[in-house]
């Protein structure tokens, strides 16, 4: 009986060592800060799915900020955070201004981070080398995905005349100079412009309202700015209003900005507005696709949905980094999410699931563990970009989590 009992025990212990009963070895327990400016819909559900699901699974903490305002209120929480015991940092507060302050925070800790915007960390001349990489807007992928959403809205059929907020694109925005010029791209194909590279690259970093016509089917006005922020939109609205404009494209997640600006004009001067627009999960975006105008169309005609949890994918570069497996990470650059066009409410119904409960999660503990070398022997940095690409577009997460 002292035997057996002596061999249950060994086998126990042995069971506890390697974290589950099918051998698969469990890594040691690690707390990570998660840095966040706004506390949207999309973080409040990011944090259920890390500390409801992914931590217990994979054996982590978080330690989370309040909405932070400025700079010294992140670097305060990043301090504290460590004194707490974080070793890695996820940055969702970050951007060119703060990459400095940010990388020599981190640096003075030895706390590896994965950021929304790797661009600004890697460009440092003193960088740190603790960066594990970023989650965001890759230009040529972005450009291709706008560009076939275009080619489909603009067909080339009849006349066009378009307004493109082209938002910060003028300032070189990582998102809204892809996109625009995605877009102009597909209606200079459809429409056979033979505008050169040179001259859309001029019309999508023009930083005052510039108007382009081929003087028969097809004129586009670049608007650069954000309602309330950048730009005289009261002009604006006069100049569409004196045009013949019925085309609205808005080149990145800025449509609550402009849904009272578009209702106003649609009502002034009796023009019923297509609009078309980048977008995420927000209740500005379901009301455009839900709420009729006074023409009895939909408020959006339809948005290219960027999705996929960029917590939970930058949580999968912070591990890598932080299990000393740098192979994975490719240089430390940024690991693309994909971008899904949604024509209708139906098609923005499912997509706004995504992540709502622990069924719709965008990827399993499984499916994270496949990103993640400590857990995947095989994993490259081939198979992990192909990951993130796969994993994060919104037709794949509907698909895989068989959302109705």
């Amino acid at each position: 009986m002292k035997k057996l009992l002596t061999l249950l025990l060994c086998i126990l212990m042995t069971l506890s060592m390697f974290g589950c009963s099918n051998g698969e070895k469990k890594p040691e327990k690690v707390k990570i800060a998660v840095g966040m400016m706004n506390l949207t819909e999309e973080y409040v559900r990011m944090q259920d799915y890390f500390d409801n699901y992914l931590g217990p699974e994979l054996n982590v903490e978080f330690i989370y900020s309040s909405a932070l305002a400025n700079i010294e209120e992140y670097l305060t929480f990043i301090e504290n955070a460590y004194t707490a015991g974080a070793t890695g940092l996820l940055d969702f507060f970050g951007n060119d201004d703060f990459a400095e302050a940010i990388d020599a925070k981190c640096a003075e800790y030895n706390m590896r981070y994965a950021t929304w915007s790797a661009p600004s960390y890697l460009a440092l001349q003193n960088a740190s080398g603790l960066l594990a990489g970023g989650i965001g807007s890759d230009a040529t992928q972005l450009r291709e995905a706008t560009y076939n959403w275009g080619k489909k809205i603009y067909d080339g059929k009849g006349e066009l005349h378009l307004v493109l907020f082209t938002i910060g694109a003028f300032m070189n925005s990582a998102q809204q100079v892809p996109s625009t010029t995605g877009a102009v791209q597909a209606v200079n194909e459809n429409y056979n412009l033979g505008l050169s590279d040179d001259q859309i690259k001029a019309l999508v970093f023009s930083a005052a309202p510039t108007e382009w016509t081929n003087g028969s089917n097809v004129t586009m006005m670049f608007v650069p700015g954000i309602p309330g922020m950048l730009g005289d939109f009261d002009a604006v609205g006069n100049m569409i209003a004196e045009g013949k404009y019925d085309h609205l494209f808005i080149a990145g997640d800025a449509y609550p900005y402009f849904y009272e600006l578009i209702n106003r004009y649609e009502k002034e001067i009796g023009r019923n507005f297509s609009v078309d627009s980048l977008a995420a999960i927000n209740a500005g975006v379901k009301v455009g696709f839900t709420e009729l105008d006074e023409y009895g169309t939909p408020r959006l005609n339809s948005v290219l949905l960027k999705t996929g949890s960029s917590g939970v994918f930058a949580l999968a570069l912070l591990l890598n980094a932080m299990y000393g497996n740098e192979e994975v990470l490719g240089g430390h650059g940024v690991f693309p999410l994909s971008y899904d066009p949604l024509y209708s409410a139906a098609e923005y119904d499912k997509a706004s699931k995504i992540d709502s409960t622990p069924d719709y999660y965008t990827i399993t503990v499984e499916e994270f563990k496949q990103m993640v070398k400590f857990y995947n022997k095989d994993l490259t940095y081939e198979k992990l970009y192909e990951y993130v690409k796969g994993y994060s577009a919104a037709s794949s997460v509907i698909e895989r989590r068989n959302i109705q």
